[in-house]
């Protein structure tokens, strides 16, 4: 569960997504399809730059989110948004809470029981934990939480059962960590 100490990143959080919200639903009423997506589990694999470290990552993440999407066909580039509320255990088996606003692009590729292929960028506002990893005792350092706004690359993969999978790729970005993530979930159009 969310543990007390958020004060102005929570109020923060609430304010961005109630804004976001409003801007999308705004937006979306003339888009020809709307969604409302269950975002469930949540796995991923850490690569470590440098030196070896055998911290154990958690890497099951326990995932659960909504997120709201328009898609207008009829724009050329850039044909869809989205909102999303994200929870999950992070990295550091810490709770983590996202928020995002996200643009894509919507292919209809209909290929090996694809139907369609979103790539997009996110504007998120995370918070997580984060801690620096010693690689000679592979034990956590400096551990604390992080409240960041970030921009995340994304790739949806839709099937024709109106199932997902969500992939996201984060490189070691230095003085932030010292590792890259590959992450992935599974998604349902709910309606």
């Amino acid at each position: 569960m969310l543990k007390r100490g958020w004060g102005k990143a929570s109020r923060y959080l609430q304010m961005v997504f109630i804004n976001t919200l409003l801007m999308v639903s705004n937006n979306a009423v003339s888009s020809e399809i709307i969604n409302f997506q269950l975002k469930l589990g949540g796995w991923s694999d850490h690569y470590i730059s440098g030196g070896r470290s055998d911290y154990n990552f958690n890497e099951s993440h326990e995932g659960l989110g909504f997120a709201f999407s328009g898609v207008d066909p009829q724009i050329y580039f850039l044909n869809g948004q989205n909102v999303e509320l994200w929870y999950m255990k992070d990295s550091f088996y810490e709770d983590s809470v996202q928020l995002s606003y996200g643009l894509f692009h919507r292919y209809d590729v209909r290929f090996l029981g694809l139907k369609n292929i979103d790539l997009g960028i996110n504007f998120v506002a995370v918070s997580r934990s984060t801690a620096d990893i010693n690689e000679t005792t592979a034990k956590l350092e400096n551990k604390k939480r992080l409240h960041a706004l970030v921009m995340m690359p994304s790739l949806s993969l839709y099937s024709h059962q109106d199932m997902h999978l969500d992939f996201v790729f984060l490189p070691a970005i230095p003085t932030v960590s010292d590792y890259s993530v590959l992450f992935f979930r599974f998604g349902f159009n709910l309606f």
